[in-house]
């Protein structure tokens, strides 16, 4: 009798197991359908914010893997976007700072094999073969730069591709294009690079990148510090976040440091001074229509020559929108020369976007500072009659250890902000 009973038990549980394994092959049929997933590759978030890999079910890799296909989702509109990528070999890899910082890939294997999943690891990432949505969220990359590039339409700009960073945007303004397409657009060819400049700002103010380096084109000339390649190439974000502006030129001839006295008319001139009396006398009598009645004029205006220089957003965002167009307006409508209402705003770029009638950094201090060049370099002195900088900075700056200023640290909106509090009222 009790080996009958066994037996009927033993014969029980031996179909209640065929039965639940028909069971789950049915789900698993009526949820994925036939198609069978051989390759599973996902990235999962640990604690230091790197992916962490698993391939073949967390059981290795798998024998000659064909390539996947990469998913990266966008929060805000739920689009997919897929690209070939080469299969991965490691069980456990990590992304560059350049990549997504957590996306789901999904490798997808079509096999026409009529064998069955058996394991029911709780711990197996679960893919479907719609690429239904995960929560895992994307950071794209958000620093961007543009390089505003005031040229003629002959002018060769073939050495942009040697520039090292994806993140900058070319802006080509030929000044003499009379019909300029409309995201390079500009009223009129007045005004040297000012006009070109201005437009700029204007044309992409509610949509500015993070940095904005202004140039004429050339990839080397005297007024600026050195290959203009090597300077975008190696120009230091952290100190252009602290100080919104550097000039690309760090030399102080002919500009540093009192080149314009709008009221006293008593500069000492270093250099050949071209249009520098008409210049100062200029800024003097059109103050008010540039910036406003309630802004005083400093009694020196002087920073590194010459009209080609990086600004971060901030910068541009001291003022409002509406100051740049009536800016753009005077220089429209002056009766001024180009070559005296263009170099006003030479003159003046400094102090529009940081508020300093001077700016005027030592020369090695600029050029290591900004652009990483810190080796030993005669600089010109200034005449006498003119101050210099301290003589500590004559040569290669004492080497320094550098604050990184993150910009999660510091928002746009609370830097523009402290930029604001010493903004020229308009």
């Amino acid at each position: 009798m009790v080996h009958i009973f066994l037996s009927r038990r033993l014969r029980a549980f031996v179909l209640m197991l065929l039965a639940l394994f028909f069971f789950i092959c049915m789900f698993e049929v009526l949820s994925n359908g036939t198609t069978r997933i051989a390759y599973v590759a996902v990235y999962l978030p640990t604690f230091g914010n790197e992916p962490f890999l698993l391939q073949n079910g967390e059981k290795g890799n798998i024998a000659s893997p064909e390539p996947v296909v990469a998913i990266s989702a966008s929060r805000s509109t739920n689009a997919y976007t897929r690209t070939k990528k080469p299969a991965r070999t490691s069980s456990v890899q990590s992304m560059t700072s350049s990549e997504v910082s957590m996306s789901t890939i999904v490798a997808e294997k079509e096999k026409e094999s009529k064998s069955s999943r058996s394991s029911t690891s709780t711990n197996k990432p679960r893919v479907t073969s719609s690429y239904e949505k995960t929560s895992v969220s994307v950071t794209p990359t958000s620093i961007t730069g543009a390089i505003v590039a005031a040229v003629n339409r002959n002018a060769s700009l073939d050495w942009i591709p040697e520039i090292q960073n994806p993140m900058w945007t070319l802006h080509r303004y030929n000044h003499d294009d009379p019909s300029p397409p409309a995201r390079v657009s500009f009223p009129i060819d007045k005004g040297n690079e000012a006009m070109p400049y201005l437009s700029y700002i204007i044309n992409n103010y509610d949509n500015l990148p993070s940095y904005s380096v202004f140039i004429h084109g050339h990839r080397t000339a005297w007024h600026q510090q050195g290959d203009i390649v090597d300077i975008i190439n190696n120009l230091r974000f952290n100190a252009l976040n602290h100080e919104g502006y550097v000039s690309l030129r760090c030399d102080w001839f002919p500009s540093c440091p009192r080149e314009i006295r709008p009221q006293d008319h008593d500069a000492a001139v270093w250099g050949p001074g071209v249009w520098r009396n008409e210049t100062e006398e200029a800024i003097a009598s059109n103050w008010a229509a540039l910036f406003s009645e309630n802004v005083t004029i400093p009694r020196t205006i002087a920073s590194q020559c010459c009209a080609q220089f990086a600004i971060s957003r901030a910068a541009i965002l001291r003022h409002p929108q509406s100051t740049y167009i009536r800016m753009r307006e005077w220089l429209v409508d002056t009766p001024l020369r180009s070559e005296v209402s263009g170099r006003v705003f030479e003159k003046l770029w400094a102090y529009i976007f940081t508020g300093k009638g001077v700016n005027c950094p030592p020369p090695s201090v600029c050029a290591c500072k900004f652009f990483g060049q810190c080796g030993w370099v005669d600089w010109t002195m200034p005449p006498e009659g003119l101050e210099k900088w301290p003589e500590k900075f004559d040569g290669p700056p004492m080497p320094v250890v550098e604050v990184e200023i993150k910009t999660d640290e510091m928002t746009d909106g609370a830097r523009i902000d402290s930029l604001r509090s010493t903004a020229i009222t308009t």
